[in-house]
């Protein structure tokens, strides 16, 4: 048979450390104590999403963060599990106050105060930033001007999520965003009309990636726990597809014209960045998965976990390891 290796040759060695970090936005808050404890025993980050920046430099919704009872199972869950617990700032038309508090050092040391002081009262671990998107160069360089700042005046975790463009990865690269940021999150999915999250996509934003010089090590690979529609970009959860389309076999990342990414697929791009020597991936996000606990293998989260632990047991025998994850199995050829 085909090695895996040998169809995946833009594979590097891998370095040590693989982290997985998990969103999770504010509409899954509501979780019993249980659904916690599962997300932060299958990752090493969860990124609490999102509240925002005001213009003022000011904190803003943040009645989407966790309820201090809430908060209480979060801490709970990630002590027990080592997990490591961050805010997000931004996302998707909640961004707004990015720009005028990059633009002002007053306003960014305004910001990393009530920065400071939230990370205290919440007991978190950091802050991921998640601007969509920069506009201009003043923009950019702000950006990396705040996170500089937030790691010299916080030294807690700064994250930091882009889409992979190539632009992005030579701006990243040109302003030394990388440097400060302790890990770099590829939104590595929505490539929409079409299949929005392929192998093909993966390899291409590990290639750009590299091209652009930056730190493998410092490069998380995006995971979508969800589907869109191939022709119109509607998203289904993946616990929408597994549910309504049961018996659904791990192959499978397509059904009823949605695309995802099946177990098969999730284990293929993990597989794949713990040899390239990534830092690690990223979810978006973790609630879309069923729960392992009563879906057992079929389970995304499970699935990242059960890679992992078996590419590291096998790592010094690399045909044992194709053999038991079934490599040519695994290989969907309209990706490749």
């Amino acid at each position: 048979p085909v090695g895996l290796l040998a169809l995946l040759g833009w594979l590097m060695p891998r370095s040590n450390g693989f982290h997985v970090v998990g969103y999770l936005p504010e509409w899954r808050f509501g979780w019993e104590a249980e659904r916690w404890e599962e997300a932060c025993e299958h990752t090493t980050h969860l990124i609490l999403f999102s509240i925002e920046v005001e213009h003022d430099g000011s904190l803003a919704e943040i009645e989407r963060f966790p309820s201090a009872d809430q908060i209480k199972l979060v801490q709970a869950a990630a002590v027990k599990h080592n997990t490591k617990i961050l805010v997000c700032f931004g996302g998707n038309s909640r961004s707004r106050g990015f720009s005028s508090v990059v633009a002002s050092d007053a306003l960014i040391e305004k910001f990393l105060g009530n920065l400071r002081d939230f990370l205290q009262e919440y007991q978190l671990d950091g802050v991921d930033y998640n601007w969509e998107y920069p506009q201009s160069e003043k923009d950019w360089r702000g950006l990396s001007k705040l996170v500089k700042y937030t790691k010299q005046r916080l030294e807690c975790e700064v994250t930091v999520a882009y889409y992979p463009d190539s632009r992005q990865e030579m701006i990243i690269k040109h302003l030394g965003i990388y440097e400060s940021a302790d890990l770099i999150h590829s939104m590595s999915y929505d490539a929409v009309p079409g299949k929005h999250s392929t192998f093909k996509l993966a390899k291409k934003t590990v290639k750009q990636w590299q091209e652009a010089r930056l730190p493998i090590e410092k490069l998380c690979l995006g995971l979508p726990f969800y589907a869109r529609h191939v022709k119109t970009g509607d998203w289904k959860a993946y616990y929408d597809i597994y549910l309504d389309n049961t018996p659904l076999s791990p192959k499978k990342n397509f059904v009823k014209n949605y695309y995802y990414n099946g177990p098969d697929m999730i284990r293929k791009k993990v597989f794949a960045a713990l040899k390239a020597g990534l830092g690690g991936v990223m979810i978006w996000e973790v609630g879309q998965d069923i729960s392992k606990a009563k879906y057992g293998k079929d389970s995304l989260l499970g699935t990242i976990t059960n890679t992992i632990k078996a590419f590291e047991e096998n790592e010094a025998n690399e045909a044992r390891w194709q053999e038991e994850l079934g490599a040519r199995d695994i290989i969907d050829r309209d990706d490749l």
